[in-house]
């Protein structure tokens, strides 16, 4: 246990090293915020809980290529929140927490319309209301979309997101699989940096 604390003490503190680098604060960065409707539409080992609701993401993003206007590619940390509220008795409310890694692609450059493609690794907190505590699982997101350009470097934004989820089970060899589409609207601001 020692060990793996010091070894994660190690990696942090490397990590935190980078970030103060210079040329790291000169990467261009975007910050999203998007909110849409959802729809569990297939659910597997877990009955009785609510199928339509609604769901929030804020991202921030750093850019990987495209500095010399070509394709941009983005690393994004996402963080979101998802409600599913009962539509009847027999139903359950279900909230998720969701946070992990998007990279996101952009398929032009210079155009008023944009449209890109993102991919998404994140780990998944769910709940269920009348059960106490919650079960971590893991999340593969794909997404498509576009940028709308006309409006400066601050831009609103329009994506599909198909999300497979899985929620392991103790004792148990099945697990809870989730399969959502969810459409999003958002903004995304635009923090100019020079490269060096």
């Amino acid at each position: 246990m020692r060990t793996a604390l010091i070894f994660l003490f190690i990696i942090v503190y490397a990590i935190m090293g980078f970030a103060q680098n210079e040329q790291t604060h000169n990467v261009p960065k975007k910050l999203s915020f998007d909110i849409g409707i959802q729809n569990l539409y297939k659910v597997n080992n877990l009955d009785s809980v609510a199928r339509f609701g609604y769901s929030a993401t804020f991202d921030y993003a750093y850019q990987l290529s495209g500095f010399t206007g070509k394709r941009a590619t983005y690393l994004t940390i996402p963080i979101g929140y998802s409600y599913l509220p009962s539509a009847n008795a027999s139903e359950k409310t279900i909230t998720m927490l969701r946070y992990g890694w998007t990279v996101r692609h952009e398929m032009s450059v210079g155009k008023k319309i944009t449209p890109f493609l993102g991919y998404s690794l994140l780990l998944t907190q769910l709940k269920k209301a009348g059960i106490a505590g919650g079960i971590m699982g893991h999340q593969t997101k794909f997404e498509f979309g576009f940028d709308f350009n006309q409006f400066g470097r601050n831009k609103p934004y329009i994506k599909v997101e198909y999300n497979y989820t899985r929620f392991p089970r103790w004792n148990e060899k099945k697990s809870y699989h989730f399969q959502l589409w969810e459409v999003k609207v958002g903004y995304r601001i635009s923090k100019k940096a020079k490269i060096k």
